[in-house]
């Protein structure tokens, strides 16, 4: 997000240099240029635009802000007893089932980082999320290249369900809340 706020005063800057720039040569005995009319419209209606366009860049999280620092490039044991993973595996990046997994984990970003649920794919030969090498994950989790899989993984790193299909939010949260260990966490949280 600091890099939309960067590039919206970038714009806004823009925008001043060239209201500030542009106001004619004056020559010897010469009055100031007026700058053409259809240059002040213009000037006129980018600046509505770059603001526009600022705001809509600092709304749009990157995706490295939507990911805990914590979890970025880890390998995939490292988040045993920490996370809950959706270990996401499509053929490729044209997958709609990747599609609309993707989709859900979007919609229901807040309720899952609330569940200490972490997404990763795993898609063609990309990682995203770990930085285990797809062909391990692969074989670990006997998913072919060519297939779609869906796995809800607990914190003890056991797989607890899976799918040749995307997984619904409400599965997800359905089987996380049912677990021993969120139940715990929701009467610690009650409790504090």
């Amino acid at each position: 997000m600091e890099t939309s706020f960067t590039t919206a005063r970038a714009l806004i800057n823009l925008f001043t240099q060239s209201q500030q720039g542009h106001r004619g040569r004056r020559g010897p005995g010469r009055p100031a240029a007026q700058p053409h009319r259809h240059f002040q419209r213009t000037r006129q209606m980018l600046f509505p635009m770059a603001l526009l366009l600022a705001a809509m860049l600092s709304a749009v999280p990157s995706a490295q802000a939507a990911s805990p620092a914590h979890t970025r490039d880890r390998a995939l044991d490292s988040h045993t007893w920490q996370d809950r993973l959706l270990l996401i595996f499509a053929p490729d990046a044209a997958s709609h089932w990747l599609a609309e997994q993707r989709q859900i984990v979007e919609t229901e970003q807040r309720q899952f980082a609330d569940r200490n649920l972490v997404a990763i794919e795993v898609v063609g030969n990309q990682v995203t999320g770990a930085s285990d090498q797809a062909a391990d994950l692969r074989k670990r989790f006997h998913v072919l290249p060519r297939d779609f899989r869906a796995l809800l993984i607990g914190k003890d790193s056991d797989v607890k369900l899976t799918s040749n299909e995307p997984l619904s939010a409400q599965q997800l949260r359905q089987t996380i809340d049912a677990m021993p260990m969120r139940r715990d966490e929701i009467s610690k949280q009650h409790s504090d």
